[in-house]
């Protein structure tokens, strides 16, 4: 969904019966837009200023959204009635530091015995 005109939608998820969508917006930075599923309309919930804005990743975590890029990690909070950015930037690595990436898939038993109870 990342496009090079003036708005570009960066990310989308849902929380408590609301679509959160992310959009970049040049000169401005992020604004996030609500859509209501109950009553189908979209309303402006709340902007992030950013000098660059970048594409943004975001996952939910009980009632705050995280979102993050190569930049800036931000936890956008919402409750009744409200929904607020808090930014912050994030802490470079020390120069020097080595780790290994390791990516790895959870599998999960299936939900039947694998066996026959006695």
């Amino acid at each position: 969904p990342y496009s090079a005109s003036h708005r570009r939608s960066s990310d989308m998820v849902a929380l408590g019966g609301f679509l959160y969508r992310f959009d970049l917006l040049r000169g401005v930075g992020a604004a996030v837009m609500r859509y209501n599923t109950v009553t189908s309309s979209w309303s402006r919930a709340a902007s992030l200023p950013l000098p660059d804005p970048a594409p943004l990743r975001c996952a939910v975590l009980g009632n705050t959204i995280y979102c993050l890029n190569h930049r800036v990690t931000a936890t956008f909070t919402v409750s009744e009635g409200t929904a607020q950015f808090q930014a912050k930037e994030l802490q470079p690595f020390p120069l020097g530091a080595k780790g290994v990436l390791c990516p790895f898939t959870l599998t999960l038993p299936a939900a039947d015995p694998l066996q026959t109870a006695l």
